[in-house]
């Protein structure tokens, strides 16, 4: 079995709605550490993410998971501080859990733990592969719920002035998304 075929049979556990929102998601936030306006506000590492404006509990920015109606959402990244990432200091560094607006499910009821999955183990062995070369996007075990990480890259030359020890293209973080799959409840109304 070659690796590319083996790679295909990973995803294919993935809906094509699921792998379309991943891919969104993600781009709009690698945008948000690509901004060097952000940084010449003053805004650095997680600080350039998105959060709700707790006034009116709402969220002002476009990240495209948080209002899906097909999935109930979660968004979580681990680093090494903006140094070069490893297995010893990698650690969640920010987590968006869960998003969405779905009045008619429960989303407290829901389950967000894939059994005998160690999400933090995942990570670390993610981590621990870099320098040999990691497949991206790494998928999660097959479940109700799609686990997908990705590299949140260094993308400036600007950028190196603070992340010391790493280069253009480098990961600097790991994004992971969790997409837990909304059930409509029949005969709800």
């Amino acid at each position: 079995m070659t690796l590319a075929f083996a790679l295909l049979g990973l995803a294919s556990h993935i809906p094509p709605s699921a792998t379309k929102l991943i891919d969104a998601t993600h781009s709009y936030f690698q945008s948000q550490f690509d901004n060097l306006e952000l940084t010449r506000s003053g805004k650095f590492g997680m600080s350039r993410i998105e959060v709700s404006s707790i006034g009116s509990h709402v969220r002002s920015g476009k990240d495209p998971s948080y209002s899906n109606k097909e999935y109930a959402t979660s968004f979580r990244i681990f680093g090494s501080s903006g140094h070069p990432l490893s297995p010893e200091t990698v650690a969640l560094r920010y987590s968006r859990f869960p998003g969405g607006g779905h009045s008619d499910d429960s989303l407290a009821s829901r389950s967000w733990a894939i059994p005998g999955f160690d999400e933090g183990k995942k990570i670390k062995t993610i981590v621990a592969g870099l320098a040999k070369g990691v497949s991206w996007p790494v998928q999660g075990p097959k479940s109700k719920l799609i686990w997908q990480a990705r590299p949140i890259v260094l993308s400036k030359k600007e950028c190196l002035s603070c992340h010391s020890g790493l280069l253009v293209g480098d990961p600097v973080a790991i994004a992971v998304y969790v997409l837990n799959p909304i059930v409509k409840r029949t005969g709800a109304k």
